[in-house]
């Protein structure tokens, strides 16, 4: 896997976390908002009732208000005050809908009673739905938007990276050619470059030190080896030599011969190891040692 697609995974996989929780925490707060403004409603709500029953003794008339119902039952005792959520039937449209409601105890003509204030939250559930629709909506908007930049702009990014990539697999000792790196303002592809560079200058060093003593060896050895089978082939061509003089010389003769290919072989494999040989072609190993053996 490249490292741009599991970066890619990875920050697409924070993000969308991210932005759940951002959205779940989005979500309670707004809801936690709206119901303490309507809680507030209710109190002034209260309020009105405590001032009205205070300055007339008596309860207030039930005035239908949209979404409100404010409502008085006798009581033999008083009730703590609280908040709390139910289902009632809506007046308009007969549907049952969540209402937020305040219960308090209230003294009215010396006549204790309960008194309810209700509001229905329908219009700040559906505010909410909106809102959070809207919300998530320009979320995954941001999302995508961000997923798009970010692969482009992290392939512009990365393409000195892929270029220095392409240019070092180009790149050949037996050539005798630099490495030619592209230049970048990104200081770590920057270090990348110069360490590439450097080693490819040691490399190139090291191959012609490598290169220069191979040929100088096989040159240096060849020659004391021919003077060497000359010097022999003189000894062979004398008549006085015997028999057994004329054994030694020709297993003397036969060992440098065998030196001489031993020679030739360490400087191919030299060769070989150094790249040297630029027409490489793919041979079928098997055909060519039978043809060898048929030499034989």
């Amino acid at each position: 896997m490249k490292l741009f697609t599991r970066y890619s995974r990875i920050n697409l996989l924070a993000n969308i976390a991210i932005f759940l929780v951002a959205s779940v925490a989005f979500y309670f707060s707004l809801r936690y908002v709206l119901i303490k403004e309507i809680d507030e409603d209710l109190e002034i709500e209260e309020e009105e009732v405590a001032g009205y029953v205070q300055k007339h003794d008596r309860l207030p008339e039930n005035i239908s208000v949209p979404d409100q119902v404010i409502s008085f039952i006798p009581a033999t005792e008083k009730i703590k005050r609280h908040f709390s959520i139910l289902k009632m039937q809506d007046r308009e449209d007969n549907k049952e809908e969540n209402f937020r409601r305040l219960s308090f105890s209230i003294v009215a003509g010396g006549q204790l009673y309960e008194g309810t204030v209700s509001k229905s939250l329908e219009g700040s559930n559906h505010l909410l739905r909106s809102i959070l629709l809207i919300s998530v909506s320009t979320i995954f908007a941001i999302l995508i938007v961000s997923i798009i930049i970010n692969r482009v702009l992290l392939k512009k990014l990365w393409r000195p990276f892929y270029q220095s990539i392409s240019a070092v697999k180009k790149f050949r000792l037996s050539k005798n050619q630099s490495l030619v790196l592209p230049p970048t303002n990104i200081e770590e592809f920057a270090l990348l470059n110069q360490t590439l560079d450097g080693i490819a200058n040691s490399s190139r060093a090291e191959y012609l030190a490598l290169k220069t003593f191979s040929e100088n060896a096989s040159h240096e050895i060849q020659t004391p080896i021919a003077i060497i089978r000359s010097k022999l082939d003189l000894l062979i061509q004398d008549e006085q030599l015997t028999d057994k003089q004329g054994s030694i010389v020709q297993s003397a003769y036969n060992s440098i011969e065998k030196l001489s290919r031993l020679n030739q072989s360490l400087l191919l494999l030299a060769k070989i190891e150094n790249n040297q040989f630029e027409d490489v072609q793919i041979i079928d190993l098997k055909k060519k040692l039978e043809e060898k053996f048929l030499d034989f």
